[in-house]
């Protein structure tokens, strides 16, 4: 069983207010996404004058993946959204805490290996690659050919990997590609169309519809398999709210760059700041598996990933500094490209 603590606190004629929005506006759609209300209490105001009222509410969802398909449903629901906005009004302040089963709680795990600051050296860039309208398999394979001859046409190229993007691909493309160039000069040569041979790029360009690169160089990067064969790699592209302190987008990356050290399967990994601050993507976090279920189960149950660091993410949590119109990309290749 799987609970949710909300604790509202406000004066009290505007707690009042708010349960009445919550229960004509929330408690119905919490419903639909298989939410429980396990327990709701009510602590009253202190003694003294103008001191605020305490709300909190239990929630019980049956396990994990009840849990992820609730989450799932919230993120793109406007009523939801719409609901948080109105009753921010009401409120001076508000917490949701996911509480995890007693017998899942464990100590803390070592700390695994990271490369040195500047560790891999280069300048990165990961693109999402969309294909032309009415592109089959030979137009596709076309692209691919191109993208692995890019470190023998293009200036600075030194490694090229590319590879089919998996079905729940969320905002990518059909194809994801992996660049380390030897620097920024060679990389935003890339970047702005200037290769060696034109006419591989132009026909690179005719094939792809859409390439959206970003250019990095890791903020702290690990490889617990850097001859790892035939990895899952998952990026996530994210953008952090422009209106997110410094100290909060600090702790969020801390807290994001140790979820190796809890989940196992994520073989090698990196986090990077985007370098180019016009672009929309501020992020990427990057990780590699041996199989698709060190993503798709590992990753996805493990308590510190889904009641923990899931609340910078999360639309109903008042700590969420990342925007919700991030890009989820699984791709299987044929060796490691963060190795």
């Amino acid at each position: 069983m799987i609970h949710v603590l909300d604790r509202f606190a406000a004066r009290p004629e505007a707690l009042d207010a708010l349960r009445e929005l919550h229960r004509t506006r929330y408690l119905p759609g919490a419903e639909r996404r298989g939410m429980r209300l396990a327990s709701e209490w009510r602590a009253p105001a202190a003694a003294r004058a103008g001191a605020a009222a305490e709300w909190q509410l239990l929630w019980a969802l049956p396990d994990v993946a009840a849990w992820w398909g609730m989450r799932g449903q919230a993120s793109v629901d406007p009523e939801v959204a719409a609901f948080w906005a109105e009753a921010d009004r009401h409120l001076e302040a508000r917490s949701r805490r996911m509480l995890v089963p007693a017998d899942a709680e464990r100590a803390d795990p070592p700390r695994r290996a990271r490369l040195e600051p500047g560790a891999p050296g280069g300048r990165r860039c990961t693109a999402q690659v969309s294909l032309a309208a009415g592109a089959g398999t030979p137009e596709r394979e076309r692209v691919e050919a191109l993208a692995r001859a890019l470190p023998r046409r293009a200036r600075g190229c030194r490694r090229a990997e590319v590879g089919v993007n998996l079905p729940g691909t969320l905002r990518g493309g059909e194809l994801t590609l992996e660049l380390v160039f030897d620097g920024a000069e060679s990389a935003a040569g890339w970047c702005e169309a200037v290769a060696d041979e034109r006419g591989a790029r132009e026909a690179f360009d005719g094939l792809a519809a859409r390439v959206d690169a970003v250019h990095y160089a890791p903020l702290e990067a690990g490889l617990g398999a850097p001859g790892l064969a035939s990895p899952v790699k998952r990026t996530l592209l994210l953008r952090v709210e422009a209106e997110a302190s410094a100290s909060r987008v600090a702790r969020f990356e801390r807290e994001l760059a140790a979820m190796p050290d809890h989940v196992l399967a994520i073989r090698n990994w990196h986090l990077a700041r985007v370098h180019d601050p016009r672009d929309h993507w501020t992020h990427v976090w990057a990780q590699e598996f041996e199989r698709l279920e060190g993503l798709l189960v590992d990753y996805m149950i493990d308590p510190y990933h889904w009641a923990y660091v899931d609340r910078w993410f999360d639309p109903e949590s008042s700590e969420r500094v990342v925007a919700p119109d991030f890009a989820h990309v699984a791709c299987a290749l044929p060796q490691s490209a963060l190795g």
